[in-house]
């Protein structure tokens, strides 16, 4: 029943309290930093960190690039894993839409990790998997490659197996539960 006011932290790093506190020696006191990364990387409901549940949200405009800018400026960890296993990243090359690109590569430049490993698969497969799906696929497995130097070809040259086509189709049922599963009453805490 504790769960994350991370609207109440964007709040406050939105309008943040200008007067600085200052210890005996003069140093700035960072009490205040180390709650809000704290805040930022909570998971509530035992499932969920503030990134993730931003970037499970289904918005046709998506301006989630904002939160997540936000959130990260705040302290949250790009890499967290949800209490599922997924990372921010895995949200944003799963979701197969335009609409994410931007928060696709705000996270990769805030050090997110793309050979991070998600239902034994890296980030980097799935988006190499799902390019020919569309546009945004295709951008977001460019992205990729050039961070990391991975060629077109690099899975298959490098003998990389993908054994977990069943495993996949029971996470994507997984994961369609667990958009149903949040409610907002979770958030106003």
């Amino acid at each position: 029943a504790g769960g994350l006011s991370w609207l109440n932290a964007l709040h406050q790093f939105e309008e943040p309290d200008t007067t600085p506190t200052t210890t005996p020696l003069g140093d700035t006191d960072d009490d205040e930093t180390v709650r809000r990364q704290e805040k930022c990387n909570e998971l509530f409901s035992g499932k969920y960190t503030p990134l993730t549940y931003v970037l499970m949200q289904n918005d046709s405009n998506d301006n989630s690039w904002r939160t997540v800018k936000s959130l990260i400026q705040m302290g949250a960890d790009p890499n967290l894993r949800d209490g599922i296993g997924r990372t921010p990243l895995f949200h944003c090359v799963t979701s197969s839409t335009m609409s994410r690109l931007k928060t696709f590569y705000i996270l990769l430049e805030c050090q997110a990790n793309a050979l991070a490993l998600c239902y034994g698969k890296t980030i980097a497969m799935f988006a190499k998997e799902l390019s020919n799906d569309g546009e945004s696929n295709q951008l977001m497995w460019e992205g990729i490659q050039q961070r990391y130097g991975i060629s077109d070809n690099f899975f298959e040259e490098h003998d990389v197996d993908d054994d977990s086509d069943d495993e996949d189709e029971s996470n994507e049922e997984e994961e369609s539960n667990d958009q149903e599963e949040i409610s907002d009453n979770e958030w106003e805490q």
